[in-house]
């Protein structure tokens, strides 16, 4: 019966050593008796045998327990002896062992399957984040590959004019500026002295026309400018009509989004309840109370099951976003090229 005890509570100890129950260990106190599954065996297959031989151990059907000595025995299989440890487990009756057993196994299949059916809605939620991503960059503009290309170099052959061509001119005509306005000082000098024309109104009309050049330069470059700025006009009519549909869009997306991150919030506090209900099981587990490791358990599952309808809740807002996304679209361009649908953008 001892031993059979033992097999029983190395069967515990076993499941509650698997991956579900194994990762919430880190910050937590572990039981005292420490083994390694093995990742191939279930834990619906860790339901203890005995063997007839006093000397034999009953062992999991598909588990290996790593012992500290091994004993042969005459049955074909070979049973091997728990590790020692530095703390000692109270003994517990075969029949509480298979309670305490039966209880956290029903538990444990729940969690198991929650974790599961997280896992899936994980991998809905970053998969739905990326088609509203995608769909997003093709509905922002209205305009094609080619006519963007357009519309930056025109914007660019402009700005190049201006650096290298229209502004050397205005320091030039602001130069010729002040030495008019310093000649007409003098100017005006020369008459108070006596001389009625003034002794520099040569270089003053020298000046002027020097003035007038410039001021025709530039306006000759500005009329260039401006033509260049006629041509991509229609893009960018097309591109603020396109910029004030996206903002409407926006104002629709913006309250699904604001209610998305008051969820995970909301998500955020149930995460910490979480790792309080885990912490909880494994201080009962220690004790040896079996009400307070399946109370532990149950509110595990509650709060994981909250926090799945919290994520479910959230991939219904994202599935909003979609739909909002898909129904935007902007008016074709007035010409042969595709349409916005099939554009992307360059960002």
């Amino acid at each position: 019966m001892k031993r059979e005890a033992t097999a029983m509570l190395l069967a515990l100890h076993l499941l509650m050593a698997g991956p579900v129950f194994a990762e919430t260990t880190a910050s937590t106190s572990t039981p005292a008796i420490t083994v390694t599954p093995d990742t191939t065996a279930t834990p619906t297959a860790l339901t203890p045998t005995a063997t007839s031989s006093p000397a034999a151990t009953s062992t999991p059907a598909t588990a290996s327990i790593p012992a500290a000595t091994s004993t042969p025995t005459s049955s074909p299989s070979t049973t091997t002896a728990p590790a020692t440890s530095s703390e000692v487990i109270p003994e517990l009756p075969a029949s509480d062992q298979q309670q305490w057993y039966n209880a956290i196994n029903a538990k444990y299949q729940q969690i198991v399957q929650l974790r599961q059916q997280d896992q899936a809605l994980q991998n809905q939620l970053k998969e739905q984040d990326r088609q509203n991503q995608e769909l997003a960059k093709s509905r922002v503009s209205a305009l094609t590959e080619a006519e963007k290309s357009q519309l930056q170099q025109a914007r660019e052959t402009n700005k190049q004019m201006i650096e290298t061509q229209i502004k050397p001119l205005h320091d030039q005509l602001k130069s010729l500026t002040d030495q008019l306005k310093t000649l007409r000082e003098q100017g005006k000098g020369a008459v108070k002295s006596g001389d009625p024309r003034g002794e520099n109104i040569p270089e003053m009309v020298a000046i002027r026309e020097q003035i007038n050049t410039l001021k025709k330069q530039i306006a000759d470059l500005e009329g260039q400018r401006k033509t260049n700025g006629t041509t991509i006009q229609p893009l960018r009519d097309r591109q603020k009509e396109a910029a004030a549909a996206w903002k409407s869009v926006h104002e629709q997306v913006s309250p699904l989004r604001d209610q998305q991150k008051a969820i995970w919030e909301q998500a955020k506090g149930q995460h910490a309840t979480l790792a309080a209900s885990w912490k909880a099981f494994w201080g009962a587990i220690k004790d040896r109370n079996l009400s307070g490791a399946t109370a532990a358990l149950d509110q595990v599952i509650s709060t994981k099951t909250q926090i799945i309808a919290y994520k479910q809740q959230v991939l219904a807002l994202k599935q909003q976003v979609n739909s909002v996304y898909a129904n935007f679209s902007v008016a074709p361009a007035p010409t042969t090229a595709p349409t916005s649908s099939s554009a992307t953008t360059s960002n």
